[in-house]
């Protein structure tokens, strides 16, 4: 876990966040096992924050061949309001 910000502003990151923004970076769809290792994490710890994230729809997951891919979901305008 990191924390960014001056004195009197903090954000704490976590490696979860560190995930979904190592995936918006990438903009399209990336092999789980890429992200992981980007990381320092392992692969199964890494598929299952995915699955957290898809849950929470930030993230899509599709299988490729028996190989997770994961790829950042972005909301139009009219998708994204809270009802």
């Amino acid at each position: 876990m990191a924390v960014e910000g001056g004195k009197d502003s903090k954000i704490v990151k976590t490696s979860i966040d560190s995930l979904i923004e190592f995936i918006k970076s990438k903009g399209t769809a990336i092999e789980i096992s890429t992200a992981a290792s980007a990381l320092g994490i392992a692969e199964p710890i890494a598929e299952q924050w995915a699955k957290i994230l898809e849950e929470a729809n930030l993230i899509k997951i599709s299988y490729r061949v028996g190989k997770m891919f994961v790829e950042p979901i972005t909301l139009s305008p009219e998708n994204s309001r809270i009802v």
